[in-house]
Parts: structure tokens; sequence; C-alpha cells
């Protein structure tokens, strides 16, 4: 008799093991599976130039973006509601994140610019330029702001 109830309780113990391996796999193969990938270091993020994208025949800036990224698009979303007090709060959060990216000073020149804010408008892209001095694209655009802001400083 004693034979009798270890053979019946290996045989329950090794159907419940298969019953545990095999409720696993099916389990396993439904799962979503994420894969890791390791971020880029810090410094390629911010000393990445800058990509132009080309849509509909015309070329349009796509900045090196970092960790403060999504302060950057929140400060571009309030820009375009012409809402540029709150832009100008959340860019100077973005640039306290991440205060030697140049896309970010720009951002913020183009915001005081708006403004009409006109001599802080100029320090903000020479402190963009001064950040990204081998991002070539990014440096024609300070330049083409600066000209901007001198033709309407010329214009009152």
């Amino acid at each position: 008799m004693n034979r009798t109830m270890r053979q019946t309780s290996t045989a329950t113990a090794i159907s419940t093991l298969i019953w545990i391996l095999l409720s696993w796999f099916l389990l396993a193969g439904c799962s979503k599976r994420y894969v890791m990938i390791p971020p880029e270091p810090r410094d390629q993020q911010v000393h990445q130039q800058t990509r132009p994208v080309i849509k509909e025949q015309q070329i349009v800036y796509q900045p090196a973006i970092g960790p403060a990224g999504p302060l950057y698009h929140q400060a571009q979303t309030h820009a375009s509601l012409k809402n540029y007090q709150q832009a100008e709060q959340v860019m100077e959060r973005a640039l306290r994140v991440e205060p030697k990216n140049g896309h970010y000073w720009y951002a913020l020149a183009q915001i005081k610019f708006q403004q009409q804010q006109y001599p802080r408008a100029i320090q903000l892209c020479l402190k963009s330029k001064s950040m990204a001095p081998s991002d070539h694209q990014l440096r024609q655009l300070n330049d083409d702001l600066i000209q901007q802001v001198r033709k309407q400083q010329g214009s009152r």
C-alpha cells in the first residue's frame, strides 16, 4: 500500500509539473516581448548635428533633442498657439535640464523675437551659436534670426 501511495503522489507531482510547464509556455508565447535598447550617451545627443528632413521639396529643421525633448516639444506647441509667455517658461525649464543644447537656446531666441524682445533674442542667438560651433545649419538659422531682428529694429 505504501508503494502505491508513493506512485500516486509521484504521478500527481509529475502531472502538476507538466501542467505548470505547459501553462507557462502557452502564456510566454502570448505575452509581449520588450527589447531593451540602450540610450545614446548624453554627449552624443547634445553634439548631434541638425538633421534636415525633406518634406514636399522643402527642408524642415529637425533639432538635436536630448533628455529635455518633451519640454522642447511642449514649448513649441505653446509658441505655435502664440502663448509665448508659457512657451518661454517651458523652454527655460528645458535649458535647466540641458544647458549646453544650442537648439534650445535658438528656440528661446525665436520666442523672444515673437515677444519683440529683440536685444535678448540676439543674445540668445549668439549663445546658441557658441554652444554648437560645428553645426552649420543651426549657425545659419541663428544668423537669419539676427538679420530679422536687425530688420525689425531698423523699421521701428
